[in-house]
Order: C-alpha cells, then structure tokens, then sequence
C-alpha cells in the first residue's frame, strides 16, 4: 500500500466455484501481518457454478492498512453445508487514488 497514493482504493476479483449451489461462497483479502481479514474485501455468490465452470466475483473497492503488509486470499462458504469449494483465480485491482 505504501506504493500507492494515500486514498487508493482496491478491488478483490475472484473465480469461485461450489458443488452445491444451495449456499453462498465466498473470497477475501487476509493481512497475515495484523491476523484480521481486510474490511469491504469479501466477494461472494450465491448459486455459483457447480465445480469446474467458476462464478467471477468482486468486491466492493476497499483501502488497505499503510505499512509492510503480507495477504493471501481466503475462500469460505456456509460451512454446515458440507460443499467442496474451490477458488480457481484471484486477482487485486487498483481501481483509484
């Protein structure tokens, strides 16, 4: 974030996908540095493609904290719901600053 102009917003894309399309899943930007998923950052969809084809996802534009920072993308879903989910891309994009 440090290389980037105070104000800079981001965009979380993902591909996802479920086979079972009954429930919700979901993407998001973890800080691994501060242990905290980053706020605004979840992509998700209900009804995604059954395993294999992929839903594309984004998020709302979202900050990132300033600093020396490491993430990686998480993916989740209703975990009751016993589905395999598999997060096929992620991609971050600069969308203003």
């Amino acid at each position: 974030p440090d290389d980037y102009p105070s104000g800079t917003t981001f965009i979380l894309e993902a591909i996802i996908d479920t086979d079972n399309t009954s429930f919700p899943v979901s993407a998001r930007l973890y800080n691994i540095t501060d242990a905290v998923a980053v706020s605004g950052s979840v992509c998700s969809s209900t009804g995604a493609h059954l395993s294999g084809i992929g839903t594309r996802v984004r998020s709302s534009p979202f900050s990132l904290t300033s600093g020396d920072k490491k993430y990686r993308v998480q993916r989740g879903g209703e975990a009751a719901s016993g589905a395999t989910i598999h997060l096929h891309l992620a991609r971050l994009f600069v969308v203003g600053g």
